[in-house]
């Protein structure tokens, strides 16, 4: 594989390479240097890399191996580590709790916005795919997309003013 075909393949995947990375890290910094690794040990195998099917789901476990790698060798250094491993894991946990009241609001929001949140957040369709499935323009999209973020922000409000009192 040449530099050329790699960067077509691969780079496409870096919004959501970073993302895999972000989320389990829950540090910028972290989900960089992660990516950037990830781009490095693709690299180094691109010739081994022929008989892989799904190019994504490869790098997306790439990804979350280093991670959890990561992960590892943090939890081994000594007991200052521990400290910082109850609040990776406590960051964790609340992250995924967040996670779950967001995939709630989402459920509960109208049909076509639920779908176009859907879309561009968790499936990560641009804007023309987007607008090929649905059949919406692209000033519709953005328009329901920023009702649907401005109600799950609302949401989300209400949800942490209740869980203060």
């Amino acid at each position: 594989m040449n530099a050329e075909e790699f960067k077509k393949q691969y780079l496409p995947l870096s919004r959501r390479l970073y993302t895999v990375a972000w989320r389990l890290t829950a540090n910028r910094q972290d989900a960089e240097d992660i990516v950037q690794e990830c781009y490095i040990k693709l690299w180094n195998k691109r010739n081994d890399l022929a008989h892989v099917v799904n190019i994504e789901a490869y790098a997306v476990t790439l990804v979350k191996r280093m991670c959890y790698d990561m992960f590892n060798a943090r939890r081994s250094d000594d007991a200052e580590i521990n400290d910082n491993q109850v609040r990776v894991t406590e960051n964790v946990t609340e992250q995924r709790d967040e996670l779950n009241y967001v995939q709630q609001f989402i459920e509960k929001l109208p049909y076509q916005q639920k779908i176009l949140i859907k879309m561009r957040e968790i499936d990560d369709c641009s804007f023309e795919e987007i607008e090929q499935h649905t059949g919406l323009t692209q000033v519709n999209i953005r328009v329901l997309l920023s009702r649907a973020r401005k109600k799950l922000r609302e949401q989300f409000k209400e949800l942490l003013k209740n869980e203060n009192r």
